[in-house]
């Protein structure tokens, strides 16, 4: 459950993206000092659950909380996986998360996924040479 309404997470980028990546703070709240890390995020809707990478695991000392299987592009595998806390830049956050433990791109620390993209309006704007990337929690749509 998130924690609490926020405003909306928006960035406005000079020029058409193809990957959106923005920063979030990755807390270890198993530790009695939580122990807090900033990396960059790949937000990714081909992905049904968030990743993280070992390097991050080692540096917030987490510990493995089992085994999950992931499907990508090289196959299917069973990884570990930990549970993490994440706040976005806005204070939008997101205790317990199950974060599968993989190696992708240097230039990323996170895979935010489905399990954390459907927990608000996720909305990109593309024209005129211009994207607008905006994420909203709660979403509006009550159903």
């Amino acid at each position: 459950m998130l924690v609490k309404k926020q405003e909306p997470l928006v960035y406005n980028f000079a020029n058409l993206q193809k990957r959106i990546i923005t920063p979030v703070n990755i807390y270890n709240a198993s530790l009695k000092k939580q122990k807090k890390l900033t990396s960059n995020a790949l937000w990714d809707t081909g992905a049904t659950i968030s990743a993280i990478t070992p390097k991050i695991v080692k540096e917030l000392n987490l510990i493995s909380a089992g085994t999950v299987a992931i499907r990508g592009v090289t196959g299917a595998q069973d990884v570990e996986f930990v549970l993490v806390t994440i706040e976005l830049p806005n204070g939008i956050q997101r205790q317990n998360v199950k974060m599968a433990i993989c190696d992708f791109s240097a230039d990323i620390g996170v895979i935010l996924g489905m399990d954390i993209i459907t927990l608000g309006d996720f909305e990109l704007l593309h024209g005129n040479n211009h994207t607008i990337f905006s994420f909203k929690s709660p979403p509006q749509f009550s159903g």
